[in-house]
């Protein structure tokens, strides 16, 4: 023991000192580059953490964009939904041919012009619309076939004229050139379509609500007045 003294004591104390920071500078090169640090481990979890947690925000940023682009894709549905069933107001599910005959005869009539015939062709089905055509055989003046298209382009029904081929009947030196020629008119009812269903499928605000939720009929109750 007297002698590991007399060794101790004879070393100076400016090596043992740099023997202690030598082993310190290599103990803290240890724990800043082993592989097996644990900074280097407690770094690595931090890195995988943070990656982890951007990788939650994009997801949530994606996640709130898609509901954003739903709310809107979902407020544009019923939009066209409302703007369908507008449109389907003006535009009836049946063709009354009786009355679409009556009212093209009644507008001929008020300005004098002649049909000679007035029969369906044929019938054409759209994704939203059925168009029934007719042939139309007329005689009359110029200015009594411009009246009867104006007055066809004034009815509250949708209707579409073409096909027009006219040609003089009589006298071209005549003060009224009497003509003769036939037409197309284009009817058109209301086809249920895809718009429907999907219409019918998108749940309303009222029905999504608790508020909106109607209540249960009682037993004994019945609708229809009775």
């Amino acid at each position: 023991m007297d002698q590991a003294k007399e060794l101790l004591n004879k070393v100076p104390y400016s090596l043992l000192a740099f023997a202690a920071l030598a082993y310190m500078a290599f103990d803290w090169y240890q724990f800043e580059n082993a592989p097996e640090s644990p900074l280097l481990m407690k770094l690595a979890e931090e890195q995988s953490s943070l990656q982890e947690v951007q990788t939650l925000e994009a997801k949530v940023k994606k996640a709130v964009e898609f509901q954003r682009a739903l709310d809107a894709k979902r407020a544009e549905l019923r939009a066209l939904a409302e703007e369908l069933s507008g449109l389907k107001a003006s535009l009836s599910e049946e063709i009354d041919v009786p009355a679409l005959i009556k009212t093209v005869v009644t507008e001929a009539d008020r300005i004098g012009l002649r049909i000679e015939s007035f029969a369906p062709t044929a019938e054409t089905k759209g994704e939203f619309y059925v168009e029934k055509t007719f042939s139309m055989k007329v005689k009359g003046v110029y200015q009594q076939v411009v009246v009867f298209l104006d007055r066809l382009s004034a009815l509250n029904r949708i209707i579409r004229v073409d096909g027009m081929d006219f040609a003089p009947t009589g006298p071209q030196t005549a003060r009224y050139v009497d003509l003769g020629g036939q037409l197309r008119i284009h009817a058109y009812r209301y086809a249920n379509s895809k718009a429907d269903e999907i219409a019918r499928a998108e749940p309303s605000p009222e029905a999504t609500s608790p508020a909106g939720q109607s209540a249960p009929a009682s037993p004994g109750v019945k609708g229809g007045g009775e």
